[in-house]
């Protein structure tokens, strides 16, 4: 792990507060989700893959922050950022209502 996305990680899982977790999304994550630098989007689905534990048990904040997150990476014209958002995309799937077992139809996995 990179620095960043351990501190990321850490911050967002100790803190185990929602709002916290959407303000450092808002603040940080969507910037980056939205640069104009295909290898800044990339990362961006690292973080996005990382935050998803910490908002799992507030399925609002998954729908509302995550998974758009991923839907706009997904569809980015860039191939790199595509491919970046699917490994983070399947992973945000697999959560469901906190309790990690969100799982993708079998035909999908």
């Amino acid at each position: 792990k990179t620095p960043i996305l351990f501190a990321i990680e850490k911050l967002s899982i100790e803190m185990k507060d929602p709002t916290f977790t959407a303000s450092l999304f808002d603040d940080l994550t969507w910037p980056m989700i939205v640069h104009v630098n295909p290898k800044i989007k990339c990362f961006s689905g690292q973080i996005l893959e990382r935050l998803t534990p910490a908002l799992a048990p507030n399925v609002d904040l998954i729908g509302q922050k995550i998974l758009p997150g991923f839907v706009t990476l997904s569809s980015d014209p860039d191939k790199s950022v595509r491919i970046a958002a699917n490994s983070g995309w399947r992973a945000a799937m697999r959560w469901r209502s906190g309790t990690g077992l969100w799982r993708l139809p079998a035909g999908e996995r």
